[in-house]
């Protein structure tokens, strides 16, 4: 009798169901201290998106600069050397570098976009 009466009659069972049912249902307070744990998760992500942003878009960004100042040399002395090596220039620049700097900005700045967009449709 004593077995039975140990199971159900334990506070350690009436307890731990009364802290799983507590857990089930957040209140406003919680759930804001659960997203800032979350940001707090996802700040190493974030310097990885700056530091991919600003290696892959400043190489891209220079080589473009290059090929103005190419363009701009060969228009002014009149050389088209410099003018067609623009060219060449800014091809293999896009060739080359334009789908990853492109997947790199999206993944950089494409995320608070959609975050933003699902917020204000669904209204939270």
């Amino acid at each position: 009798m004593s077995l039975i009466g140990n199971l159900f009659s334990n506070s350690k069972i009436i307890d731990s169901t009364i802290s799983g049912i507590d857990k089930a249902f957040l209140t406003d307070e919680e759930k804001a201290d659960y997203y800032i744990k979350l940001l707090k998760a996802y700040e190493p992500f974030k310097i990885v998106q700056r530091m991919l942003a600003f290696m892959f878009g400043g190489v891209y960004l220079l080589t473009w600069i290059a090929c103005v100042a190419l363009f701009i040399y060969g228009v002014i002395s009149g050389e088209g050397e410099f003018i067609q090596g623009s060219d060449m220039l800014a091809q293999r620049n896009n060739d080359t570098l334009g789908v990853p700097v492109s997947l790199i900005m999206g993944l950089y700045f494409g995320g608070g976009m959609v975050e933003g967009i699902i917020r204000s449709k669904t209204g939270k």
